[in-house]
């Protein structure tokens, strides 16, 4: 009898769960079926591109930094359109404030001539600690890109770390991590605190790889960043049509059970079906699926809700008075707020210009926060507000610092795609961690023919 190609599930489609089929494809070229389960109507997980006033608004995952050396080279590969960002300190014709509650504590131009005297003045010689700090973290980082450490396998998360010799980093508290390397507690909470409010919604009590990560694609460190043109969706898109797999949009996974030969999924209306391998994109901590692993796995998954965030987006023009300004004041085009701070949101970041002769002031703006706004907080907060809407969505988990992680392989022939999550929650980790559960299962395949 002619041998059956393995058939493999993916529970997701997200990134994690595109790439993962995407590098099956590779691997296996034809001789493999893939099958992708995905419980919304669309694909991207939490990349959601939308369109608002005439524009389109990434709401999740907004930017590509030019130091993701993966996601880049996937980008090349699938002949992806670059587009610039316009996410934090990546676009120059934005100026940018940081607001404490009670007045700006920085403001920087828009233009790049002044931008760094000014941080000088303010922080000294401490901005060069810290950037120092991120350079020395990243070029460990890098290592993982090496052609020798490139082909390795690793069980997990804190394995891979542990290569680079990162462990402790991802095991310390971000402010700790700074203040050990003399970083001042100005430039900590002022700068650092701010970025990672805007980013990851959380404080510096997150662990210091996912602090340094967060400022690297805040551009602190240089570099550049960008969004794909048509939506970040696009890389999803691209990479499930590259992979051949079959999609079933609309079908929630309520338990995957996992025997020696083979593992099972069931879909929420009870259809079972058994593959060779399942790769869980789904984050097993906060999703409903239940989990039955044989033993002697000795691993219970943590059950805890991610962290929500409201993308609120609106046309029109911010209120100068709001800020304790006058009225004919320049507002900083985004603003960032320190923690502590009684302000209800993390970040005012200007999406675009509108068109308009009459007032060029007026510009599509999103603005995140943990909760929903109140309209008379709006209210306050904009002149005139020509449009609105607001998305909330399950954005990051607690990135604090933990002892363990879940590992690649939860038993055999089940892999899990998101155990990055716990510790940074990216585009790019998110690709690398599919990329080494492939190769896991394609070495636990050769074993076992």
């Amino acid at each position: 009898m002619p041998r059956r190609s393995p058939q493999v599930a993916i529970v997701g489609a997200g990134v994690a769960g595109c790439s993962a089929a995407y590098f099956l494809r590779q691997e296996l070229r034809a001789d493999v079926e893939i099958s992708i389960f995905e419980r919304e109507s669309s694909i991207g997980g939490r990349i959601l591109t939308r369109m608002f006033a005439g524009s389109e608004v990434e709401l999740g995952a907004a930017f590509i930094h030019s130091t993701n050396q993966l996601l880049n080279s996937l980008i090349d590969s699938l002949h992806l359109e670059r587009r610039p960002s316009s996410h934090l300190a990546h676009r120059a014709k934005f100026s940018l404030g940081i607001w404490n509650g009670s007045r700006f504590v920085l403001r920087l131009p828009a233009s790049g001539l002044l931008k760094y005297p000014r941080l000088a003045l303010r922080y000294g010689y401490s901005l060069v600690k810290l950037r120092r700090s991120i350079n020395n973290v990243l070029r460990q980082w890098g290592r993982i890109y090496d052609p020798q450490l490139s082909p390795c396998i690793f069980a997990g998360p804190h394995e891979m770390f542990r290569s680079v010799g990162l462990s402790e980093v991802t095991n310390e508290i971000a402010d700790v991590f700074w203040a050990q390397q003399h970083v001042s507690s100005r430039v900590r909470e002022e700068l650092c605190g701010a970025i990672i409010r805007a980013i990851f919604s959380q404080n510096l009590s997150i662990n210091a790889f996912a602090a340094v990560t967060g400022l690297v694609g805040s551009g602190v460190n240089g570099g550049t960043a960008f969004s794909i043109s048509g939506g970040n969706q696009k890389l999803c898109q691209q990479l499930l049509s590259s992979s051949g797999a079959r999609l079933f949009t609309d079908r929630g996974i309520a338990a995957i059970y996992s025997k020696e030969d083979r593992n099972t999924i069931v879909d929420d209306c009870g259809i079972s079906t058994a593959f060779d391998a399942i790769l869980v994109s789904a984050p097993l901590d906060s999703s409903r699926i239940e989990l039955n692993l044989p033993p002697p796995s000795g691993y219970s998954i943590r059950r805890e809700e991610w962290l929500a965030v409201t993308e609120t987006c609106v046309a029109g023009r911010l209120a100068p008075a709001f800020f304790g300004l006058t009225q004919r004041s320049v507002l900083p085009d985004m603003v960032l707020t320190t923690e502590g701070t009684t302000m209800p949101f993390s970040v005012i970041t200007p999406v675009a210009v509108r068109n308009s002769e009459q007032d060029s002031a007026r510009r599509l703006y999103k603005i995140s926060s943990t909760r929903p706004l109140e309209e008379r907080l709006l209210n306050d907060l904009f002149l005139n507000i020509d449009d609105i809407s607001s998305a909330t969505w399950r954005a990051y988990p607690r990135l604090d610092p933990k002892a363990d992680s879940i590992p690649f392989r939860l038993a055999q022939g089940l892999y899990y795609l998101n155990s990055m999550e716990d510790i940074v929650s990216t585009l790019e980790t998110q690709v690398l961690a599919s990329r080494n559960v492939v190769r896991l299962m394609m070495r636990d395949f050769s074993l076992r023919t």
